[in-house]
């Protein structure tokens, strides 16, 4: 069961990359991080599988704006064990510089 979720997660993204970011860059809209936010998730669900990975992708995403923060961010090799029902904990919410 958990193969399908992360196969669902990894479809839509195979759907937004090829037929929803190219009409959002045609009008100047592009990632400010490296990798780029789609390909973050990407990498993210299959290291750590839809809930873990869907969890940083939503953090990801919520650092991904005009006043957040930019340059490279990559997927964490290795993530502490949370508990299932705090998943926020997986992802990283705000960059510092000390980051």
């Amino acid at each position: 069961m958990k193969y399908f979720f992360k196969n669902i997660m990894l479809l839509l993204l195979l759907f937004y990359k090829y037929f929803l970011s190219p009409i959002i860059t045609f009008f100047g809209i592009k990632c400010r991080h490296s990798p780029s936010c789609s390909e973050y998730s990407r990498e993210a669900i299959k290291r750590h599988g839809a809930w873990i990975g869907g969890w940083q992708t939503l953090a990801r995403l919520s650092r991904c704006h005009w006043f957040g923060t930019s340059g490279v961010d990559n997927v964490p090799k290795v993530i502490k064990k949370r508990h299932f029902w705090a998943p926020w904990k997986y992802g990283i919410w705000r960059k510092t510089n000390d980051d």
